[in-house]
């Protein structure tokens, strides 16, 4: 967008929060069409006069109109041109751009041919024809409608700051080069007498000439060495005049073509490798915007789909939700694709205790969390749960075997008073007995008022 000047946003009408000419898949579409469109143009260009070029520019052409329309309806013709600055009027000159190219196809495929251009001049129509061309600019549009293209322009843009520096130390060697082999080659300054030259080596003369001539040719023929394209045919017509040529050309394109291009290169995976970087964390960063967004919404849904406000959500009040079809587009939008019958599963798992009332804790926390994906957070969070169950189920164990051990215990001592009893008093041992235990339990500590 270019900004042009300021604009009170209230004079802006607000764009919808969600419409599916902002969705992944309509901006999908648009791009296999302006693809398509592109292999159309060549059509045109190898075979123009085939009836089915002409067809399918006119629905091309139908199909761009409509997007237009939908994008207006949806954003409003003054953001539309304008964007959606904050009180700055910012152009879309991809908008502006498209309006153009189609403005330009109305007239040619339509609009002429009602009002009768045959006798036009061939210069009106060669120019509208080649106004036509202009479709070819959509194809940058694609670098705007999906963010790994949009990435990669970012990173040439970073890089070309540091490229321009390379390429000006890279032309400076050349053209200083070129001079000097100017001098040396192009006027045979350095290899010896004319008239032995054109005796002994007439056509390598000839050959060095026609690429060292002149500085504009000299530049052209170090270019070239400096791609290693056929830099034999350059170096072997000098080196046949004067062998010592050789230790040049060796250093030339060891320096100009191997340790320059490495530079570049190494400079391109630098920079890759960096914008990667920044659009793995600007996903990460949508991501969680998205899975915040979701939180809220199922807040939200919670608070609604509670009829009768008494904080938790049964299955009557959960399946009048999830049957509301904006309930699902919302939950696409935000990248949650669970359908009806899942949600019941889901509703299902997160009733562990089976009383068939969720709590709002329960129906955000346990939504969100089968929203994302598997993790190495979720990993650890299994490990401690059971690292949690193990400790606890040890700790419970422990208590009755101890438990136990105290009833062992207090069975012996009830066994051994038993035999005591029947020594000192065999006539009544019922009685003894229960003295006994009377006595040893927490029971008969009861009843004795202790």
């Amino acid at each position: 967008p270019v900004i042009v000047g300021r604009t009170n946003s209230q004079d802006v009408p607000p764009v919808a929060k969600s419409s599916i000419v902002e969705g992944d898949s309509f901006q999908s579409l648009i791009g296999i069409v302006i693809v398509s469109n592109l292999f159309v143009i060549w059509g045109e260009t190898d075979a123009p006069h085939l009836l089915v070029w002409t067809i399918l520019d006119n629905a091309f052409l139908v199909i761009f109109i409509v997007e237009i329309i939908l994008r207006i309806r949806h954003r409003g013709f003054q953001r539309y041109i304008f964007g959606d600055g904050e009180g700055v009027v910012c152009v879309e000159h991809w908008h502006v751009l498209d309006c153009i190219i189609v403005t330009v196809g109305v007239l040619d495929l339509w609009l002429m041919p009602i009002f009768g251009t045959a006798g036009s001049s061939g210069h009106q129509t060669s120019f509208l024809r080649f106004l036509r061309l202009l479709r070819l600019l959509r194809l940058f549009r694609l670098f705007e409608m999906f963010p790994a293209l949009a990435s990669f322009i970012g990173a040439l843009k970073d890089m070309m700051g540091t490229f321009i520096w390379i390429f000006i130390v890279l032309f400076m060697f050349i053209f200083t080069c070129a001079i000097i082999l100017t001098h040396l080659l192009g006027h045979g300054e350095a290899l010896g007498p004319r008239q032995w030259l054109e005796k002994e080596h007439a056509e390598a003369l000839h050959k060095t000439s026609l690429h060292f001539g002149n500085v504009p040719d000299s530049l052209f023929t170090l270019f070239k060495l400096t791609t290693i394209d056929n830099w034999d045919d350059i170096a072997y017509p000098v080196v046949e005049m004067n062998p010592w040529w050789r230790l040049f050309f060796v250093f030339f394109i060891s320096f100009a073509s191997w340790t320059m291009i490495s530079v570049l290169t190494a400079v391109a995976s630098n920079k890759m490798i960096a914008a990667t970087a920044n659009r793995k964390e600007n996903e990460t960063r949508e991501q969680e915007r998205k899975y915040q967004a979701f939180i809220e919404f199922l807040r939200n849904s919670f608070l609604a789909a509670d009829e009768d406000g008494n904080g938790v959500l049964d299955m009557g009040e959960f399946s009048s939700l999830i049957s509301q079809d904006f309930v699902h587009n919302r939950m696409k939008e935000l990248g949650v694709h669970m359908s009806r019958e899942e949600l019941f599963k889901a509703w299902e798992m997160l009733d562990i205790d089976e009383s068939g009332e969720l709590t709002i804790e329960e129906f955000v926390t346990g939504l969100s969390t089968l929203q994302e994906g598997l993790a190495t957070k979720h990993m650890v969070s299994v490990d401690y749960s059971l690292k949690r169950v193990s400790l606890k189920t040890e700790k419970n164990m422990n208590d009755m075997a101890k438990r136990a051990m105290d009833m062992v215990t207090e069975s012996s001592d009830i066994h051994e008073l038993f035999l005591q009893s029947e020594e000192v008093d065999p006539i009544e041992p019922e009685v003894s007995l229960f003295n006994a235990w009377k006595e040893t339990s927490e029971i008969g500590a009861t009843l004795r008022g202790d």
